[in-house]
C-alpha cells in the first residue's frame, strides 16, 4: 500500500477503526499551536481558526470528526442502521483566552467567567443558563477537567437557540487561561446528548496537550503564592 493510499484510508476512517488503522501507519500528523502563554500539540485534522495576538483575545480551535465513514456492518460496527445519525458528530469549537491573574487564590473557573464574558460578547455567556447538577443531564453527572495538571470544576451552560457550552479555567505562571468549549445546541435531545458526550471527551483531549509556556525571565516572582515556577512550562501536579 502506497503512502497516498494510506493517507486516503486514514481520512475515511471512522473513530472505531483507528486502533486497527494505527497498525498500518494511520496516526495523524501532529502540528503545534503556540501563543505567548501556552502551546498545544494537536492532530493535523484539528483546525486552528485563529491565534490570539494579545491577552484577552481568543485562540480558536475546531475539532471535527476524524473521518466521515459510517460503519454499520461487521466487527467494526459503530451503531445499528437505525441509529446512523449517531455516527455523525457536531464539530467542537474551543476558544482559549489568557488574562493576568487578579486574584491568585480564587477559583480559576469563577475568575475567568466575567473576564471571558467581557472580552468576547459573541459567546453570550451572560444570556446563557447554568445547567444544574441535579438531575444529571443526559443521565451523566458533570465531570471535572484537568488543566495544567490540576483538577478544575467547570461551569456547564446552555442557550436555546444557541450553544451548549462548557467553561473551565486554569492557572499558571501568574496568568489565567479560560477555556470555552461549545457546539450548536439541537432540539433533538438524543443527538444533543451524543454531541455532549463527544465534546466532554474532546475537551479533555485538548487540555491534555495544553502546556503552559515557561515564564519570562524575572517573572517567577509573579507566580501564585506558594506555587513554585513550573519546570518545562507545566504546572506542578497536585
Amino acid at each position: 500500500m502506497t503512502r497516498i493510499e494510506i493517507e486516503r484510508l486514514c481520512r475515511l476512517a471512522g473513530l472505531a477503526a483507528l486502533a486497527v488503522l494505527g497498525a498500518i501507519g494511520c496516526t495523524p500528523a501532529t502540528q503545534q499551536l503556540q501563543t505567548s502563554h501556552f502551546t498545544i500539540s494537536h492532530p493535523d485534522y484539528w483546525k486552528v481558526k485563529k491565534t490570539a495576538a494579545q491577552d484577552g483575545e481568543s485562540t480558536i480551535v475546531i475539532i471535527p470528526q476524524y473521518g466521515s465513514a459510517i460503519i454499520d456492518e461487521g466487527s467494526g460496527t459503530m451503531a445499528s442502521k437505525g441509529q446512523n445519525y449517531d455516527a455523525v458528530t457536531a464539530d467542537v469549537e474551543v476558544r482559549l483566552y489568557n488574562f493576568p491573574d487578579p486574584a491568585p487564590n480564587a477559583d480559576p473557573t469563577q475568575a475567568v467567567l466575567p473576564l471571558v464574558d467581557k472580552a468576547d460578547p459573541e459567546l453570550a455567556l451572560g444570556h446563557s443558563a447554568v445547567i444544574p447538577d441535579n438531575p444529571p443531564e443526559c443521565g451523566v453527572y458533570p465531570k471535572k477537567y484537568t488543566v495544567y495538571g490540576k483538577v478544575e470544576t467547570p461551569v456547564d451552560m446552555v442557550k436555546r437557540p444557541g450553544y451548549r457550552t462548557i467553561v473551565v479555567g486554569g492557572r499558571a505562571n501568574g496568568f489565567l487561561t479560560g477555556i470555552v468549549s461549545r457546539f450548536e445546541f439541537e432540539p433533538d435531545m438524543q443527538r444533543n446528548c451524543h454531541n455532549l458526550s463527544n465534546m466532554r471527551v474532546q475537551l479533555q483531549n485538548l487540555l491534555d496537550v495544553l502546556v503552559a509556556s515557561a515564564p519570562a525571565p524575572g517573572a517567577a516572582a509573579a507566580s501564585a503564592p506558594g506555587t513554585p515556577a513550573p519546570e518545562g512550562g507545566t504546572a506542578p501536579k497536585p
